[in-house]
């Protein structure tokens, strides 16, 4: 016969098992291009990769659509989080990065062992990083261009200002002009031959 305390006992233990999540860590890759980087994630948790800060995701692909979630975070590139949403499987993942890094995850679903919830993911060739990137977005691009529209018409609008100021100046110096002129010699007014009143 068991007792109820001992029952309730075993249930709370089974309980708390199923709701805390195995143990959780945090890596720190340095990548090779032909290095696979085992991924352990979990159902119940999100894990995220971080690129360095200076790199971002241009393109990310994964093997298993259907139950894994691999996202591009919209404005933070860097990150990339990933979650399975089904017990025990297994997917390659695959980010292409704008300094033209490749980094190859073979994500697996872990219910009962350590999970990466950050994986920190470094090239060994740091100096890729220090390089201009290779890959732009077309979302900068289109940014880039918006720019380069919206200075030539402040530069067009600066040298039509410009154009007409000189104008106006170059006029109103033409028009003042004979009123500047004056002369060494004199003459006598309103006497003939001439009857001259001003030169």
């Amino acid at each position: 016969m068991i007792h109820k305390p001992f029952f309730l006992l075993f249930f709370a233990v089974v309980a708390l098992s199923a709701e805390n999540p195995p143990d959780a860590t945090t890596e720190t890759i340095v990548a090779h291009d032909e290095d696979v980087i085992p991924l352990h994630s979990s159902v119940r948790e999100t894990t995220l990769i971080v690129l360095p800060a200076s790199e971002k995701a241009m393109g990310v692909f994964c093997g298993d659509k259907t139950y894994w979630n691999v996202d591009v975070i919209p404005g933070a590139e860097r990150y990339v989080a990933v979650k399975p949403s089904k017990a025990g499987i297994s997917t390659d993942i695959h980010v292409v990065t704008d300094h033209n890094n490749s980094y190859t995850f073979q994500a697996i679903e872990t219910a009962n062992g350590p999970v990466a919830l950050k994986v920190f993911v470094k090239p060994a060739d740091a100096s890729s990083l220090e390089k201009p990137p290779v890959f732009v977005s077309a979302s900068e691009v289109a940014g880039l261009k918006q720019q380069l529209a919206d200075a030539q018409a402040a530069l067009k609008k600066v040298q039509e200002t410009s154009a007409a100021e000189v104008k106006a100046k170059s006029e109103q110096v033409r028009a003042d002009y004979p009123d500047t002129m004056q002369f060494a010699y004199t003459f006598k007014k309103d006497k003939p031959p001439f009857n001259v009143q001003a030169v």
